[in-house]
């Protein structure tokens, strides 16, 4: 629950003050860790490890922000399952 709070907290427009006490509450290395991997991915856009991290972080994500970052994978990784399966989201369609 908090990785998925985390991520709201990290690219929400507005926040809270409850959503600030929150992301207080969570330990460091877990916020640097996603901020991590959201540079990789943004950084990486023909890596399949940045698929795989875009793909892991689908359901937190707001789905600007997963739009924002799959725009900018390359035609290789949006052509593979996964970059498939995250397409449909935009779609409409709902991923388990």
């Amino acid at each position: 629950m908090k990785h998925i709070i985390s991520l709201i907290l990290l690219f929400s427009v507005a926040t809270t003050s409850w959503a600030k006490d929150y992301e207080d509450s969570l330990p460091v290395s877990q916020i640097a860790q996603i901020k991590e991997h959201i540079q990789f991915i943004q950084h990486n856009p023909d890596s399949i490890n940045a698929l795989n991290y875009l793909y892991f972080y689908r359901i937190d994500l707001p789905l600007n922000k997963l739009d924002e970052l799959y725009s900018k994978m390359s035609e290789r990784l949006k052509n593979t399952n996964k970059g498939k399966a995250l397409k449909t989201i935009f779609n409409g369609d709902i991923l388990s």
